[in-house]
């Protein structure tokens, strides 16, 4: 509305006649270029005018904001000021209404309530930017002539991080890494192997490095990345235990069905080997235990049917000591 009303004015109107003179100036150096406008006290108080009246208060409000002064002179000025020269008749009644005449000064309590805080406001504004800019001249002086505005001064309620001065160094944590493929057996791993198992020997070592080269360069997945592989050697060493055949393996390792079967079969032939070494054959028909038993060529992969035998030839054994 406000701009609507500059674009009305005439372009000569640089000061409009019916404001103060230039010598009565009261807002000099601050220009109010909005203004708080509340719908429901304008409404209230406007209701009953005309439309040509309710123009005519919101260009004199506009023009009285703009240039935060009283009108001056008579109201003829007034009107031709706001552009409504035509319509004298409404243009007296709203200054008669809503700007009532003190002495030579059309006034406005509310406007003037309104622009008297906007100017403190501002005069406060600048007189803290002055004394900012003014503080800041101060210190720029102070300092030498190569220091630079940001530079941070120092914490007077710092405390030293270390008591006895000595300059903090930054910790490097280790890094996790795969073992190398091109790992080698050193003398370093080997004498950590020896002095875990000192029961094994070279060859067992060697066997054991190997596995253990096979198996984490063959591993995928987080589990193969490590931060010390000289522990994981120690580890692997010693879940190691020694087997007939110079072999290695975990101690872990669960046995087979078959290694289970051949293993109780060896176990019952020894057993009665051992049986008939110290009371003869004990077979019904004077042969041989082992005869009777059927020792196959190799050792059998049934150790539950070597088991039922073992078992019958026992009985008999018990039944004739007894008689």
């Amino acid at each position: 509305m406000m701009m609507a009303f500059l674009k009305s004015l005439p372009d000569h109107l640089d000061r409009p006649a019916g404001l103060l003179s230039p010598g009565e100036s009261s807002s000099k150096g601050y220009v109010l270029h909005y203004y708080q406008f509340n719908i429901g006290d304008y409404a209230s108080h406007t209701s009953r005018l005309s439309v040509i009246e309710d123009i005519t208060y919101r260009r004199l409000l506009d023009l009285y904001y703009l240039h935060e002064r009283p009108f001056n002179g008579c109201s003829t000025d007034v009107a031709r000021d706001i552009g409504m020269i035509e319509y004298q008749k409404e243009v007296d009644y709203i200054l008669g209404k809503f700007f009532p005449k003190d002495g030579d000064l059309w006034v406005n309590n509310r406007a003037d309530r309104e622009i008297k805080t906007y100017q403190g406001k501002k005069k406060s504004a600048s007189k803290a930017g002055k004394a900012s800019a003014e503080a800041r001249k101060s210190k720029a002086s102070e300092r030498p002539f190569n220091d630079r505005s940001t530079t941070v001064q120092p914490n007077i309620k710092h405390k030293p991080l270390n008591i006895n001065h000595k300059p903090v160094t930054s910790v490097v944590k280790p890094k996790a890494t795969r073992l190398s493929p091109d790992w080698t057996l050193t003398q370093e791993y080997y004498e950590a192997a020896n002095k875990i198992k000192p029961g094994f020997t070279d060859q067992q070592i060697k066997l054991t490095a190997d596995t253990f080269r096979d198996h984490w360069i063959a591993k995928n997945g987080k589990d193969a990345i490590k931060l010390d592989w000289l522990a994981t050697w120690r580890n692997w060493v010693r879940n190691q235990r020694g087997q007939p055949n110079g072999q290695n393996r975990p101690a872990s390792r669960r046995e087979s069905v078959a290694e289970r079967s051949n293993r109780q079969t060896a176990e019952i032939l020894a057993d009665i080997e051992a049986r008939e070494a110290h009371s003869g054959p004990v077979a019904a028909n004077g042969g041989s235990v082992r005869q009777q038993v059927g020792e196959p060529a190799r050792p059998p992969k049934d150790g539950e049917r070597t088991l039922q035998r073992y078992i019958s030839v026992v009985g008999e054994k018990d039944s004739g000591s007894e008689g």
